[in-house]
């Protein structure tokens, strides 16, 4: 058994709250208001600012490029082919380039990308790696769930 797969059974009732959500289920069945999909979607791009340093400090403390790769990887992704969709998907949300400039995380968004450049910052790659684990995890979780079952999340 794998670290994750460890984690995800000691913690299942935690897991399973995280991945079957009712804003997951409510996007699935495609019954998600636009405005509540529109909101999280903004918060998402501001905290992507703070998933960037953290994967920045992963490559800073990797112990090696192979180690560093997958990272640095996920890092250019997420500041090319992420970013522009993000762009893409505010023109059709009709959002105004000022509205996400300008947006403030939500006090749970502040709080889960404080706890990530933390983590960076204090604690080594391993803990670094077992944090974007479980944050890109229980996307991956959800979304092939969704994708599974019909949907297009």
């Amino acid at each position: 058994m794998t670290n994750i797969s460890e984690l995800k059974t000691a913690h299942s009732d935690l897991w399973a709250r995280a991945t079957n959500h009712p804003f997951i289920n409510e996007l699935g069945a495609g019954t998600l208001p636009i405005e509540k999909f529109r909101r999280y979607f903004i918060q998402d791009y501001v905290f992507v600012n703070d998933l960037s340093k953290t994967l920045g400090i992963a490559v800073a403390k990797a112990p090696d490029i192979a180690s560093a790769r997958p990272m640095a990887e996920f890092q250019s992704a997420l500041m090319g082919a992420e970013d522009a969709l993000f762009l893409r998907a505010f023109k059709m949300l009709e959002v105004e380039e000022s509205e996400w400039r300008s947006a403030a995380l939500s006090p749970t968004m502040a709080a889960f990308g404080d706890f990530l450049v933390r983590t960076a910052y204090e604690g080594g790659f391993e803990e670094i790696c077992t944090a974007f684990a479980v944050t890109e995890g229980v996307y991956m979780d959800w979304g092939q769930r969704l994708a599974d079952a019909g949907s297009e999340p």
